[in-house]
């Protein structure tokens, strides 16, 4: 597994995971252009990320999530927190159960 950190703070968040050749995000809570350019430099192409899963619905989370409109990436998060997302579109949003 190989794991780039695009961005960490409260500017934004943004993590990159590939495994067995698919890439997902942790988050896109950065501009999505600039999600685009940070996974060009580690040599990820954004048409190839295949889900984005947030962990909450705060800017510096969620930012980014147009990206999810422009290439089709389906998006996860707890049906809870959708409701503090708005901009994807519905045939993109996917319900995260949570489990304890």
């Amino acid at each position: 597994m190989k794991v780039n950190i695009l961005a960490s703070g409260s500017k934004g968040n943004c993590i990159a995971l590939t495994s067995a050749g698919q890439t997902i995000l942790i988050d896109a809570g950065i501009a999505k252009t600039k999600i685009e350019k940070r996974l060009l430099d580690v040599g990820i192409r954004p048409d190839h990320i295949t889900a984005i899963f947030i962990t909450h619905a705060h800017g510096d989370h969620i930012k980014g999530l147009p990206m999810a409109n422009k290439y089709r990436i389906p998006v996860y998060a707890t049906e809870g927190e959708w409701k503090g997302i708005s901009g994807v579109d519905d045939e993109l949003r996917r319900v995260a159960e949570t489990r304890y």
